[in-house]
């Protein structure tokens, strides 16, 4: 047999167990929040035409050799959606050719696209993001920072920030500096690659070519240095000669920057002018967001009020997506948390019971799970499902204090063993010393010892052992 067919391809992943989990409960809060805000869900086709995507927004669109393309049965060459703000200006230019008005979207799904790997970046991953259309006032682009700062403390975040620019700033200071040298546009994109890497060495290679005057370096060199909070790069724009493009382009980054601050995030925010295009769609107003432990941005947002023209349909649009494997990454490396551990999951719990003690048993199990609990049911004193037997045949010894914590707080300070009524799940309290003694008592601490053990190989945080029809007695899983 192939050792293909037990391999995934490169570029993509299996998620699963508490991992994939973790990432339902991240979409599940992210879909909350959009709702809470009045987005509206769209879901658009996992592909589509080629067109859609390729010459989008008139400005070539999507690198063709990033895309995954396919022959249809028709004979029409379609592709995998790259993004989803792209179909999401689909939809608007199609839906409401009468009239947009203002309308708020949100989604949620896989996207497709080749060479993107390294640092938690995959060929197919799971985007998340929010769009307005419809209004092309700095108070919704304020709206789309708010939120997404509120997604990514939604997802559990809380080392990150918000970078701020405007695309209009920087093609503005090149436009008065080509005004005065010869920047073709080979040395432009050259100066504009250096500036957006944030790389001196190179752009100070570009200096030492000869073709900017001494007007022209100061202007760039003073530009390395717009970044950072808006009080500091304010007053370094004061002090540089700027055209009024890149005049109102900082103005307008200021603008929203400081409407994002009535939502009470400022802290998050951080201005930078010298942010290029991450999208061929932006433009104007920018922003990405940044993790700690993530090399690449984990969100990207702005204005594209160009790109529901090229569906025929021209209004202006704001919006943000936020990549879920990089976020789940970031959550991942802030507290070195295991995938499982990220966010709090439900409680897992092992029910073991004998099989006279079954329904109950089952009856326990299902109180548990309206609990929120995540509950697996086992018969003790058998055979496992390794085939060995369910207890350990010189375990005399009782395992360490019960815990009575399923559910909630209150036995844990008294010591007493929790006990669960069997009909529905409901807690009372036992006093109870562990099961009788004797024979009898040696053989039942056995059959707990092996539940304990088995629990402990799952991973579980909890072990439930059915001592008889009417009390279940709850324990702590060693090494949780």
């Amino acid at each position: 047999m192939s050792s293909r067919r037990l391999r995934v391809p490169e570029g993509v992943q299996d998620i699963l167990g508490g991992h994939c989990r973790t990432k339902r409960r991240i979409e599940r809060d992210l879909r909350g929040l959009f709702d809470g805000y009045a987005y509206e869900e769209i879901e658009t086709p996992t592909y589509e035409y080629l067109d859609v995507f390729a010459h989008g927004g008139g400005e070539g669109g999507f690198d063709s050799a990033g895309l995954a393309r396919f022959i249809g049965p028709d004979g029409g060459t379609y592709a995998l959606r790259p993004d989803m703000t792209v179909p999401a200006a689909r939809v608007v230019a199609a839906r409401h050719a009468g009239g947009v008005g203002v309308r708020r979207i949100s989604y949620v799904g896989q996207v497709f696209r080749f060479g993107e790997y390294g640092g938690g970046r995959h060929s197919e991953y799971t985007q998340a993001g929010a769009e307005v259309f419809g209004s092309p006032s700095p108070e919704a682009d304020a709206e789309v920072v708010a939120l997404a700062i509120k997604a990514l403390k939604a997802i559990g975040l809380v080392s990150f920030q918000i970078d701020v620019g405007q695309v209009g700033f920087f093609e503005g200071l090149l436009d008065v500096v080509g005004s005065r040298c010869d920047l073709g546009p080979g040395r432009r994109a050259a100066i504009m690659e250096a500036i957006d890497r944030k790389n001196a060495v190179g752009l100070r290679e570009e200096f030492a070519k000869g073709y900017l005057d001494a007007g022209g370096v100061g202007l760039l060199t003073a530009a390395e240095g717009l970044y950072g909070d808006v009080g500091s790069v304010t007053s370094a724009l004061g002090r540089m000669e700027l055209g009024e493009r890149s005049r109102e382009a900082g103005a307008n980054a200021r603008g929203i920057i400081e409407a994002v601050k009535d939502y009470g995030l400022g802290e998050y925010i951080c201005m930078d002018l010298t942010m290029l295009k991450g999208s061929y769609y932006d433009s104007g107003f920018i922003f990405r967001g940044y993790a700690q432990g993530v090399g690449f941005p984990i969100l990207l947002g702005g204005r594209y009020d160009g790109l529901t023209g090229s569906f025929g349909k021209a209004t202006p649009a704001t919006g943000f997506s936020m990549g879920l494997d990089l976020a789940m990454a970031a959550l991942q490396r802030q507290d070195g948390m295991s995938p499982q551990a990220v966010g709090g999951g439900p409680r897992e719990v092992l029910i073991g019971c004998g099989a006279d003690a079954k329904a109950a048993g089952v009856s326990v199990a299902d109180g548990l799970r309206r609990l929120g609990c995540r509950v697996e049911t086992w018969i003790v004193g058998g055979p496992t499902a390794q085939g060995g037997d369910a207890g350990l045949p010189d375990g005399t010894d009782a395992p360490r204090s019960p815990n009575a914590g399923v559910g909630g707080a209150g036995a844990g300070a008294t010591g007493d063993i929790g006990a669960y009524a069997p009909t529905d799940g409901a807690r009372a309290w036992a006093s109870r010393n562990g099961p009788t003694s004797g024979a009898a008592g040696a053989a039942e601490w056995t059959r707990i010892r092996g539940l304990l053990s088995e629990a402990e190989s799952l991973g579980k945080d909890i072990a439930v052992y059915m001592a008889g029809e009417g009390t279940a007695l709850a324990f702590d899983v060693p090494g949780k």
